[in-house]
């Protein structure tokens, strides 16, 4: 068996919730996107990736999958921050 690199360590509580969080916060990000928009592709690419980091046990993997479901999430508040400012405008 090949070791991860710099291995996730599941021994204290602290380090198993850090990835939980970043898969809860990335799968409330793809259900808060709008439906029928592609906005909810890139979060939920993430939490491929980071339960991809969980199975391999590999950080790296973990910072590419957090950071691919942060910029899905900052992509659809600035979108739609973008939409409600034009729809304000219109009406």
């Amino acid at each position: 068996m090949q070791r991860g690199r710099n291995q996730l360590r599941q021994v204290r509580h602290d380090d198993a919730r850090r990835p939980s969080l970043l898969l809860l916060a990335c799968a409330t990000g793809t259900i808060v996107a709008p439906p029928f928009s592609g906005l909810d592709t890139l979060p939920a690419l993430g939490v491929v990736i980071i339960c991809l980091a969980i199975i391999l046990e590999d950080v790296l993997v973990l910072a590419i999958g957090s950071a691919i479901g942060a910029g899905g999430i900052a992509l659809i508040l600035t979108i739609g921050a973008a939409i409600a400012h034009f729809l304000s405008n219109r009406f």
